[in-house]
């Protein structure tokens, strides 16, 4: 879609600074966010513009980078949450999370993944087991050897959801766990889009053979996710730059 000149004068302009602003400025009106070039198009009902909007009940907005609009991307800033509240999760938000995961890419297109959803009695039950798992290992070879695990299992009690993450893949394949890992990333983008706080756990893997048996799985383990309605925004941290990260080889 293009718009000319002119008809960009004819629109309103809409005062945004930030992403949230533009993305608050399109609810409730009809359509979704499109781009025009360096604008955004936020296609409006009449109703809520009645002096008229310009090019077809098109309102253009001030430039801003594409990203930056795109809730998928608003939400790609880790911000793992290691505290939440007693409210419970409704189901369907919890089927939305995983269903996030089903459009992950995958090796072969295998769909490796699987997923184990606990709450209430069982996730008591399936915490006393890991919690009790860990305590033996402490006795053996002392707490250090724990690292984070103990902390990581509070955090998993406290939570009212917990999801434990397998790989159903057979081949043996380095990119079947690569498969399992990308659906996870999607499951934590999709929770800070409903709202809901979620932290990766890979501290499950200090029980790694009891937990397949616990659940009687002969998948391979790859992870938990913690799922709940945060009681405190995640904790940030400096990030690598681009250029700190990436090595450019592109002499011609």
């Amino acid at each position: 879609m293009s718009i000319s000149s002119t008809s960009r004068s004819a629109a309103h302009i809409l005062p945004v600074r930030f992403p949230s602003d533009l993305l608050r400025a399109c609810q409730g009106t009809a359509g979704s966010a499109c781009l025009d070039g360096l604008h955004v198009v936020l296609p409006v009902l009449f109703e809520a513009y009645p002096q008229g909007c310009g090019y077809g009940g098109l309102v253009v907005c001030p430039a801003v980078p594409s990203y930056l609009v795109n809730p998928v991307f608003e939400s790609v800033s880790d911000r793992s949450v290691r505290k939440y509240r007693g409210d419970p999760v409704p189901l369907e938000l919890v089927r939305e999370v995983i269903d996030a995961a089903t459009y992950a890419p995958s090796a072969r297109r295998g769909e490796q993944w699987r997923f184990t959803v606990l709450s209430g009695e069982e996730k008591t039950r399936f915490i006393g087991f890991f919690r009790g798992e860990l305590n033996k290992i402490a006795a053996e070879r002392g707490y250090q050897a724990l690292g984070s695990a103990l902390n990581s299992c509070e955090i998993m009690d406290q939570a009212p959801i917990s999801i434990v993450v397998w790989n159903a893949g057979e081949r043996g394949w380095l990119t079947e766990e690569h498969s399992v890992a990308a659906a996870m990333q999607n499951m934590l983008l999709r929770a800070t889009d409903l709202g809901l706080g979620s932290l990766w756990i890979g501290d499950v893997y200090s029980v790694y053979e009891g937990i397949r048996a616990y659940f009687k799985k002969h998948w391979k383990l790859s992870g938990a996710i913690a799922l709940g309605y945060p009681a405190e925004a995640g904790r940030d941290f400096r990030r690598k730059t681009v250029d700190e990260v990436t090595e450019w080889m592109m002499k011609n």
